[in-house]
């Protein structure tokens, strides 16, 4: 039925040969499923069987369609194909968990993910916040970052992980329906290849996110004006710096402090304030004595200093 209902909402997004193509899969998973309902004698014979189906299979694909009095939209198309991937997932771990005949195996892996997951969590949880700031020339010091946020980009890092589930439970199902073999070598090899393959590609993926995010940083401090994105508890705003000392004396490390215009700060550090210097494509460390701090006025389509360097 979920097959079904995926296959029907797939085909609303398209047109042409496609479109008749997920309509045929859809059609076919509804006859698999109806000849299935057939055989559920438990609930009063084949007739009923079939007619339960039958009847589930209508509301599943008006669900996932949206048919309903709110006229609400149903699934997307990524949402479609994802969430048979799901279904198989959980009915394959579900198997292998059931394969487990010995209570001995719940009593050593329950401690071993447990003992795997805490050091995993605390690095990755600075992985990404490293690679973020490595794009900017910055140290995770100079980004004030609480536990909080370091635990939601380990998260950010490890959900596209979830996909090496698909290799235990492929490998569930096929022990299932009796297609691989115990302890044989050619399917343990496919599914190790298998796995390599999705954690390559789900690294790559989780990896890309910190220069997408400092990329866009960079974009917005060229431009001169807009919202720098946040990036997990890191949040560059817009400040002026107005000197406390003549500018000859600044000590500003990096490069030149330009005090008429706005800058990208990143937060302050014990002894400096750290901005982007979107001239020379590096971060600017400016003293904290030697400078006053003032938001800039962003409500102008470019950030501007002026009115804080009349004050």
């Amino acid at each position: 039925m979920v097959l079904t209902g995926c296959g029907a909402a797939v085909a609303k997004g398209t047109q042409g040969p496609v479109f008749w193509l997920w309509v045929v899969s859809a059609a076919t998973s509804f006859c698999i499923a109806w000849w299935l309902g057939g055989r559920l004698e438990q609930v009063g014979g084949e007739t009923i069987g079939r007619l339960l189906v039958a009847l589930l299979g209508v509301y599943v694909v008006g669900v996932f369609l949206g048919w309903s009095l709110d006229e609400a939209s149903g699934l997307s198309r990524a949402q479609a194909l994802l969430l048979p991937v799901f279904v198989a997932v959980a009915v394959g771990m579900s198997l292998l968990v059931r394969s487990w005949t010995s209570s001995t195996h719940i009593a050593w892996v329950g401690p071993a993910v447990v003992a795997v997951l805490v050091p995993v969590l605390a690095v990755t949880g600075r992985l990404l916040h490293w690679m973020y700031g490595d794009e900017l020339g910055l140290s995770t010091s100079e980004m004030d970052v609480s536990g909080i946020w370091q635990a939601a980009s380990a998260l950010k890092l490890l959900t596209p992980m979830s996909a090496l589930l698909l290799v235990p439970s492929a490998w569930a199902i096929a022990r299932h329906w009796h297609l691989v073999r115990h302890g044989g070598r050619f399917s343990a090899v496919v599914f190790a290849v298998v796995a390599l393959l999705l954690a390559l590609n789900a690294g790559s993926l989780g990896l890309e996110s910190p220069q997408r995010a400092a990329d866009a940083v960079k974009a917005v401090a060229r431009q001169g004006g807009g919202t720098p994105p946040s990036y997990f508890g890191v949040e560059p705003e817009w400040i002026c710096l107005t000197p406390t000392v003549p500018e000859a004396e600044l000590n500003t490390q990096g490069g030149i402090l330009k005090p008429r215009r706005p800058y990208v700060t990143f937060g302050t550090t014990q002894d400096a304030v750290v901005v982007w210097d979107a001239d020379h494509d590096r971060k600017l460390l400016v003293p904290v004595e030697q400078v006053r701090t003032t938001p800039a006025d962003t409500h102008a389509a470019r950030a501007s200093c002026r009115a804080e360097l009349r004050d």
